[in-house]
């Protein structure tokens, strides 16, 4: 479907969205709270400043989506794949994107407070400046990711086998160590 038909239903009232194919266009600060967007298939569009808080994006693929500044707040992730994603400035606070495949994506000045990054491939992404305060990262990949400035206060980074590119790493000290229950 095309954007317009997708934004029309949206104004509409509809929330149900399960594999839905939406390609090319403006969705600028669409709000998209609850939606249901599980296997969908999001490509070419702009969601500059979208709000999607509490959406359900399970299973979806995105590529070549803008979402820059977009409101992510306790979405629903897990087993995304994000191709030539745009998420600078985003508030993807307690956003659970456990298995995500993150690949080279766009974090810069992120809000990831709280977020389950759970086994997440984040191999090559741009986390400069994001806040990971109390996030779950642990057996993520990390390889070659930006983490110049990244704020770790907390956060979980057991398993990731460390390599990054810049590594400006603010709160070292304050990694949670590993459980013997966890």
């Amino acid at each position: 479907m095309d954007a317009a038909e997708f934004l029309s239903l949206r104004l509409a009232g509809e929330s149900r969205f399960p594999g839905v194919q939406v390609t090319f266009g403006d969705l600028r600060c669409l709000d998209l709270r609850h939606a249901q967007l599980t296997g969908a298939q999001l490509a070419n569009l702009d969601l500059r400043g979208a709000d999607l808080s509490h959406a359900n994006l399970t299973g979806a693929t995105l590529r070549d989506v803008n979402l820059r500044g977009a409101h992510l707040f306790a979405v629903k992730c897990s087993r995304t794949v994000m191709v030539n994603v745009e998420l600078s400035a985003a508030n993807l606070h307690a956003a659970d994107l456990e298995g995500a495949q993150l690949t080279g994506i766009r974090l810069a000045v992120a809000q990831l407070s709280h977020a389950n990054l759970r086994r997440a491939n984040l191999r090559n992404a741009t986390l400069k400046g994001a806040n990971l305060t109390q996030a779950d990262l642990r057996n993520a990949v990390l390889t070659g990711a930006d983490l110049t400035d990244v704020i770790f206060e907390r956060t979980r980074l057991e398993g990731t086998g460390l390599v990054v590119a810049n590594s400006g790493m603010r709160a070292w000290s304050r990694l949670v160590a590993p459980e013997s229950n966890a």
